[in-house]
């Protein structure tokens, strides 16, 4: 099972940087970024996770491989000074309106 879980993040990942320069250009705006992030990347990934065993191990490289990705196509911050930032798990939690790929598990 493990096994094929690591298979899945890995096409996952595969299907990310196919995609890369797409997510990470300033082209397209980000809803259409995130509608191809949802249709096709987690749609990669979570095939067959119906059949999964729910593990912390699992649900943590998850999440990473999903804020890494979301953090490409939401790009930095800028703050007041003028510095930029990563985004903060929270404000990516909350520009994806708490619809998180562990959602698709339970």
């Amino acid at each position: 099972m493990e096994e094929e879980i690591r298979e899945r993040i890995v096409k996952g990942s595969k299907a990310f940087y196919v995609n890369r320069a797409l997510l990470k250009g300033k082209l397209v705006s980000r809803k259409p970024k995130l509608k191809l992030y949802w249709s096709v990347i987690t749609s990669v990934v979570v095939y067959g996770c119906e059949t999964w065993v729910r593990k912390e191990r699992i649900i943590q490289r998850l999440s990473v491989i999903e804020r890494k990705i979301l953090r490409t196509i939401f790009g930095p911050t800028k703050e007041d000074n003028g510095n930029w930032r990563i985004k903060t798990n929270i404000e990516l939690d909350e520009l994806i309106k708490h619809r998180k790929i562990i959602n698709y598990l339970m």
